[in-house]
């Protein structure tokens, strides 16, 4: 049975809609969010689990366990694993934007602090 995550998906491509350089591609079967040619931000196959890259990832699960957690794949990964039935889409927006900020190269970085 394939999970229904358009919903979800939805929230994701329009937290990261505006970031340079950033691309949907499919990642082990499902959507993968990249910075260039960086992992960023994954679909879990579950439809309703996302991992984001991030090195503040203890500073996440200590903010909020109901909604931010590792399993025993993630443990020592730069990435957490969020419930998306759970987050709210303004925390999830500051998540990816600063997932994509920690992976993306320089000069899309620089693009995109220059926007504001």
């Amino acid at each position: 049975m394939e999970a229904d995550y358009s919903f979800f998906l939805h929230i994701i491509r329009s937290a990261v809609a505006e970031l340079p350089e950033c691309s949907e591609k499919p990642c082990h079967g499902t959507p993968g969010f990249y910075a260039g040619k960086k992992l960023f931000a994954r679909l879990q196959e579950d439809g309703e689990t996302l991992s984001v890259y991030t090195r503040e990832k203890q500073q996440w699960m200590e903010k909020d366990p109901a909604v931010y957690f590792t399993n025993d794949h993630f443990r020592n990964y730069d990435y957490v694993l969020v419930k998306l039935p759970r987050v709210d889409p303004d925390e999830l927006r500051i998540l990816l934007v600063a997932g994509w900020k920690q992976r993306v190269g320089k000069k899309a970085l620089n693009a995109y602090e220059r926007r504001d």
